[in-house]
């Protein structure tokens, strides 16, 4: 790695985070939904071999939730003799019915007809990420078992339970055939309660403290009123004969009509060139350059397409630029440049399509084609009202799009980024596809930046873990790894199979590093290679998708997600289940270490001589 970097939080920032985390907590931090029953089930509408149900809606709020269980009240007795009750979440199919099954629950263990009336929890067997604003189903009914399983369950009965505040509808009855509804009482009724905690209460509450403090700054050169805001520190190393183009730290406020950046210099900046790298529409590449000169005046907007192609260039004045005596405060209105961007840029800045969050670095130039210093990339989410999405929707059209996602666990040890995905220009267009790449702080994948040598390339020779159980049924693994920047053709790959025909695919595997070979049976964290640079491949990188006659879509268990490098980022979050999506930073959350051992993430600090990020009181 290049540079290690320091976050600097401020205190009161921190104090504003805590207690409105804990309010969100207490309010949001769990969602209960009532439905009763209004309408008749469809009779038989998932096979002879189940029983009448119905299929109960509810739709989510704004916020992205994970459901993990669905409580009902229930009397087990009312369930008919010989069957067992089934619960289900589906997805609406787009005409309001229930469509797409999302995820079949868990009977609450033990559950006999004798049991008496109560709430029932029924669990997911992973927790199932629901999109906000979205209509889902939860469906209950009976399944007959076979003669040699039925013992004495159910009994037939014509009586549901009843609770306060329970909303009225119908009531169950029992028949010879299972359940069937009817409203014979609307003082009887059925309940349920759909618990999907909200995450990611940090992230509102901290964007929520610091939008009025962004919305009062004034680009005055004095870094004062920035003292609410977390910055990211450079190593004070780079330019030592020259304060003034050496950069320490950079902080960002990117509100709904302009961008605010602060960077603290070593020295004076009168006199000297910059160049702000903006990243707003899909990452990881910067989507616009703002060149400008604190002596002349000069400014110049780059627009760049996605694979960093430049589309647009124009010169003016476009931005506010105050000096300090070793800051630059610089203000960006969107109405300035969106003129001079072509329209999938400028589209990508107004407030109804922009992305949840933005990245930004600001460098400084001894030439016009010289950087002297790159600055840190910073990360931050909009700090517009909350709640939003914090996760960019997945683009339309994919296939398999309304299929719950595969669970995987992460195949790569540490922090990596996912650098492409289903909207990939160079690849992977309209396919549930992504590349994770290791960078440093500055956002470069190795060092020196743009090596030819793949040995200097953060991600070379990383060792791969399977991501799911099951049998290779292709191991491929002597072609050679190209120099950077010259794609090959054939990939060293594996393949696992999984059951229904469906397979996880990891590719680009160095050569002569794969680890298992054609009928070996892995299990998750098992080895089965090393990162490389084969087939069609521009640097080292991991390649994942899972097919069946299609991609399909997946998501990761328990992991953290950051915009910014290190577990100190104040924008991370804690996600039980995440649907990857590019420009983020992903990392297992790992398991407790036992008593009494080093830590792991420390213990690897050491051995690779890495300093630790610590937080530290504001510069200034």
């Amino acid at each position: 790695m290049r540079h290690r970097k320091t976050w600097n939080p401020p205190a009161l920032a921190v104090a504003l985070v805590v207690l409105i985390s804990h309010g969100l907590a207490s309010e949001a931090g769990a969602q209960t939904t009532l439905v009763s029953n209004t309408a008749e089930p469809t009779n038989g509408a998932l096979g002879a071999d189940y029983n009448q149900w119905f299929a109960a809606p509810f739709v989510t709020d704004a916020l992205p939730r994970t459901l993990t269980s669905v409580t009902f009240e229930i009397d087990p007795f009312q369930f008919p003799e010989n069957t067992v009750p089934f619960a289900r979440i589906y997805a609406d199919d787009g005409t309001g019915l229930p469509g797409a099954l999302r995820a079949e629950l868990s009977n609450p263990p033990g559950l006999q007809s004798t049991d008496p009336p109560g709430l029932y929890v029924f669990t997911t067997s992973a927790p199932l990420p629901l999109a906000p604003n979205t209509r889902y189903f939860v469906n209950l009914g009976s399944t007959v078992l076979p003669a040699d399983q039925r013992a004495n369950w159910f009994h037939t009965a014509s009586t549901v339970s009843t609770g306060p505040g329970a909303m009225p509808g119908g009531a169950y009855r029992s028949t010879d055939q299972g359940l069937s509804w009817s409203s014979i009482d609307p003082t009887r009724y059925f309940k349920f309660a759909v618990d999907a905690p909200a995450p990611d209460a940090n992230v509102y509450g901290l964007i929520d403290a610091l939008r009025p403090a962004a919305q009062a700054l004034s680009v005055d050169g004095d870094p004062a009123d920035w003292n609410a805001f977390p910055s990211l520190s450079d190593a004070p190393d780079d330019v030592p004969s020259d304060p003034g183009r050496e950069v320490l730290s950079s902080a960002v406020a990117p509100l709904d009509q302009e961008l605010l950046v602060l960077i603290e210099l070593a020295g004076s900046p009168s006199g000297d060139s910059y160049e702000l790298e903006w990243d707003f529409r899909k990452g990881p590449l910067a989507d616009v350059r703002i060149s400008f000169d604190t002596n002349t005046g000069d400014q110049t907007v780059e627009g760049f397409d996605d694979l960093g192609s430049p589309v647009s260039s124009a010169s003016g004045s476009f931005i506010d630029v105050a000096l300090g005596a070793n800051h630059l405060e610089i203000s960006v209105p969107y109405s300035s440049i969106v003129g001079v961007l072509p329209t999938e840029l400028s589209d990508a800045l107004a407030s109804a399509n922009h992305r949840s969050w933005v990245r930004v670095r600001v460098n400084t130039i001894f030439a016009p084609t010289h950087v002297a210093d790159f600055g840190p990339f910073v990360g931050s989410y909009r700090l517009i009202p909350t709640p939003y999405s914090l996760d960019p929707p997945h683009p339309a059209g994919l296939p398999n799009a309304a299929e719950a996602p595969l669970l995987l666990e992460t195949p790569l040890e540490g922090e990596w980024l996912i650098a492409q995905g289903p909207d990939g220009t160079l690849s992977h267009g309209g396919h549930w596809m992504y590349d994770w790449l290791r960078v440093d702080e500055d956002a470069f994948t190795s060092d020196p930046p743009q090596s030819p040598d793949n040995a200097d390339y953060y991600a070379f020779g990383e060792p791969v873990f399977a991501p799911i159980a099951g049998p290779i049924s292709l191991a491929e693994g002597t072609h050679p790894d190209q120099p950077p920047g010259t794609p090959g053709s054939t990939s060293n790959q594996i393949s696992i199979d999984l059951p229904f025909g469906q397979i996880v695919r990891l590719l680009h595997f160095k050569q002569d590093s794969i680890a298992v070979g054609f009928g070996a049976n892995v299990t998750p964290d098992d080895h089965v290679g090393d990162v490389g640079n084969s087939g069609f491949s521009f640097q080292p990188h991991l390649h994942l998708d899972a097919w069946d006659f299609e991609t399909l879509p997946i998501a990761h268990p328990d992991v953290f997600v950051r915009l910014n490098p290190g577990e100190d980022d104040p924008w991370q979050r804690s996600v039980a289940a995440w649907e990857p999506r590019v420009g983020f930073l992903v990392e297992r959350i790992p398991l407790p270490e036992p008593a009494g051992t080093l830590p792991l993430a420390l213990g690897a600090g050491l051995l690779l001589g890495l300093r630790r990020r610590t937080f530290q009181t504001p510069r200034y």
